[in-house]
């Protein structure tokens, strides 16, 4: 056997051997240890079963980012039906084929050596054996494919090979865009061949995507963003993909000293790889760009991110080590002893890695998912077909309950993406905007903020407890939504046309309940529309107002749209906001009738409404609730002047105070709406001199628009009266009226106990001045003679 095979022979048997090795490993870790990959199997199940490419039945939403492999899991379920296995078998064989590929890419200018190493680093890449079962290992393949038949210079199959990348994950592109730009520079007429064939295998994915789902980009491409802005998760929680390289750098030094040779052949091999302009050079920009590309959006370090990394990793480190054996080559001499100094470099950076691979070997079914596939077993056996559930990690939970998902992460929840900065503030609105019937909580999370608060205790019940004593989010506490919640009949409805700050506006407004006891709950929804992107911090107040008073009493206050789940600042133009609210009515509040009051407060202070030809109260005030069972006991005026004007309004009689000083007079008027009054009208009280001639006069609406003014309740309405310096004698007249402003159209009087109604303006009453004996006859015979002593 000559030597050229003979070498050819122990190179193939080294290969096997690293092949072999990632086999063992591979299928020896437990195909059920990682919950992300649920996802994708559950869209491959779907599609398998005929639901569509949908997560949640008939919710078009791609919130996996591996297309073809969800569709390469749905065909070949119809062989192979359990899903988990068969992904894992998969990664594996895909992790196994990397190996000689990264060989075949490295030996590019007949380096064997420096293939071999490569090969070796990859087999015993540790982070690979954390993402078997996800899409990770064939997409690290398939972007080596791409490299191996770059250096081929087979340019289709490499335009072939960038294509799939790019369908079995998102970020793809960055392979396509790096194969391309090489191309370019090599040979541009093979540049355009190649990106047709790549916009060929690429298009029609984007097109149906867009029909289906609305956009090119995968949902969780959003979801990760707005994740990365969450300081529970990339500030001082899962940290970001940049802070994970340095994590996983310490981490790996604290198993093993030895990992240091890595990074120190790594940067040599950069210089080998400039030095003699490796054919490989477009992988190391894939990689450049990839990790570049994540560290400027902010991901969160999860771990199934960083694999890809690895070929540049182990391509550069073989680099290096073949580096330094070139450099001593002329003190070594032989080829025997450059040979076994390449063997010992390699060993340095092999042993570390074969540490790392096996003190991360797992067996068994992980302890979370073990919680997790717990929990999806009790949701199976236990609740409706038809229900939802809310979980903060929807993978095995939601793969083996097979049950409707609100996915707080966002991922398959787009309304999701645009509340995750902060955790409290994200499950408050999953629950108040999408109020699941089920709610998973788990110990040590936000969950545990939220399942306390009244609101959430009035809406959901403890149903059930999962245990597992050896996890740390045990038990995992399971409720269910009361019956009636959320409310969604009201016995008020208001329609009003309230704008804020030219910002947002108020378009319905609902309370639930007409009568409460004292002490009960009142529920109400808002209805809000956001007129621009809102960059301000609004906060809401509920006031009581005593309807025959108007005594305030405050309820809430400092209170966030839905919750906190979702504030104002979070608002973008054209957003439609179902804002509900529980407020609970003293206990030592009077019976009566009442009406619910809404202030709106910005930075600045209190924002009036606007953009309405009702008066501010009216647009923002809401009712009658009548608070209490018990009659409400009818006012006794001084002097009952009964009488009944039109839309709804009587009046039932008035006080008369007179000060000590000739000034002014105190007319208090009671009134009841017998109706809705669908006006608002001003309130007059005239007083005519014994002439006719009017000397005194006071107009004012209510302190309660009248169109405010509860069916029933009685209102109680005062008017300064100022008086002439100089009085005559005599029986002077106190009229009353009410008119529309600006029209001063009066409101006609139907009936009243005077016969004296000229002008619809009512005579309630006749002074006498400094003791004026009484007329003989009077015009107005059920009016009173008042006796007004000035000094």
């Amino acid at each position: 056997m000559s030597d050229r095979r003979r070498k050819s022979l122990w190179l193939g048997l080294g290969l096997l051997g690293l092949m072999g090795a990632a086999l063992y490993f591979g299928f020896r870790q437990h195909p059920s240890s990682f919950d992300d990959a649920y996802i994708t199997y559950r869209y491959a199940r779907n599609i398998a079963l005929g639901r569509g490419f949908v997560y949640n039945i008939s919710e078009p939403v791609l919130g996996t980012t591996t297309p073809l492999y969800t569709l390469l899991l749905a065909a070949l379920s119809l062989i192979w039906s359990d899903l988990p296995k068969l992904s894992h078998a998969i990664s594996v064989l895909a992790w196994t084929l990397a190996i000689p590929i990264t060989y075949g890419i490295g030996r590019a200018g007949k380096r064997e050596a420096l293939g071999l190493i490569a090969a070796a680093l990859i087999a015993f890449g540790e982070p690979f054996l954390n993402v078997l079962g996800m899409e990770t290992t064939l997409y690290v393949l398939l972007a080596l494919l791409t490299f191996y038949f770059y250096v081929q210079e087979k340019t289709i199959w490499a335009a072939i090979f960038a294509g799939l990348t790019f369908l079995i994950r998102w970020d793809g592109i960055l392979v396509v865009g790096a194969f391309l730009f090489a191309e370019l520079l090599r040979r541009r007429k093979d540049f355009w061949r190649a990106a047709l064939v790549s916009a060929a295998l690429v298009s029609p994915w984007l097109i149906y995507s867009y029909l289906t789902f609305g956009s090119i980009f995968p949902n969780t491409f959003f979801a990760k963003v707005g994740q990365g802005r969450n300081p529970s998760l990339g500030g001082s929680g899962v940290g970001t993909f940049a802070h994970g390289l340095r994590l996983m750098a310490e981490a790996a030094y604290a198993e093993n000293p030895l990992f240091i040779f890595l990074p120190v052949f790594a940067t040599l091999g950069l210089f080998f790889a400039i030095r003699h302009r490796v054919q490989w050079w477009p992988l190391l920009l894939w990689t450049a760009t990839y990790i570049g590309g994540y560290v400027v959006l902010g991901v969160l370090r999860f771990h199934w991110y960083y694999p890809p990394i690895l070929p540049a990793v182990a391509l550069l480190t073989a680099a290096g080590i073949v580096l330094v054996k070139d450099l001593a080559s002329d003190r070594l001499g032989s080829s025997t002893r450059q040979t076994a100094l390449t063997t010992v470099l390699a060993l340095l950076c092999l042993v570390p890695n074969v540490d790392w691979l096996m003190a991360n070997h797992n067996t068994e079914m992980g302890v979370r998912p073990t919680t997790y596939f717990r929990v999806g077993q009790w949701l199976e056996n236990n609740t409706p077909p038809d229900s939802s559930v809310a979980l903060m990690e929807i993978g095995i939970v939601g793969y083996y309950s097979d049950r409707t998902v609100v996915d707080t992460m966002g991922l398959v929840s787009p309304e999701a993406t645009e509340h995750l900065e902060g955790w409290f503030q994200t499950v408050q609105f999953a629950v108040n905007h999408y109020w699941p019937d089920y709610v998973v909580t788990l110990r040590q999370s936000a969950w545990e903020g939220v399942v306390h608060t009244p609101w959430f205790n009035e809406a959901y019940a403890l149903e059930t407890q999962i245990e597992n004593p050896r996890d740390s989010v045990s038990p995992v506490k399971i409720y269910r939504r009361r019956p009636g919640f959320p409310v969604r009949e009201f016995d008020l409805e208001f329609s009003p046309s309230a704008s804020f700050d030219q910002a947002f506006s108020l378009r319905g407004f609902q309370i639930a309940e007409d009568q409460v006891q004292p002490g009960g709950s009142l529920h109400v929804q808002l209805r809000w529309e956001a007129q621009t992107d809102i960059s301000g911090d609004y906060r809401w107040q509920f006031n009581l107002l005593d309807a025959s008073t108007g005594e305030q009493t405050t309820l809430a206050t400092g209170l966030q749209p839905l919750r906190g789940g979702n504030p104002t600042y979070q608002w973008r133009e054209g957003n439609v906001i179902v804002d509900a609210h529980t407020l609970t009515v003293p206990e030592e509040m009077p019976v009566g009738y009442y009406l619910l009051q809404l202030n709106v407060s910005g930075v600045e202070g209190p924002v009036a409404p606007t953009a309405s030809d009702a008066p501010p109260l009216s647009q923002v005030t809401h009712g009658p609730i009548k608070i209490g069972t018990e009659p409400i006991a009818a006012p006794q005026p001084t002097y009952p002047t009964p009488a009944t004007f039109a839309n709804n309004i009587n009046l039932l009689g008035y006080d008369l105070r007179a000060p000590s000083s000739s000034e002014s007079a105190i007319v208090t008027l009671y009134w009841q709406a017998t109706g809705k009054v669908s006006r608002d009208y001003t309130i007059f009280v005239h007083l005519l001199s014994p002439e006719g001639e009017l000397i005194g006069q006071h107009d004012s609406q209510p302190f309660l628009p009248t169109s405010l003014w509860a069916p029933g309740a009685y209102v109680t309405d005062a008017h300064t009266l100022a008086l002439p310096v100089e009085l005559a004698a005599g029986a002077h007249q106190l009229r009353v009226g009410l008119y529309q402003w600006p029209e001063l159209e009066r409101a006609p009087i139907l009936m009243s106990g005077c016969m004296d109604a000229a002008n619809d303006s009512l005579l309630i009453g006749q002074i006498a001045i400094d003791n004026v004996q009484p007329l003989t006859q009077s015009t107005c015979p059920e009016s009173h003679w008042i006796e007004l002593e000035i000094e």
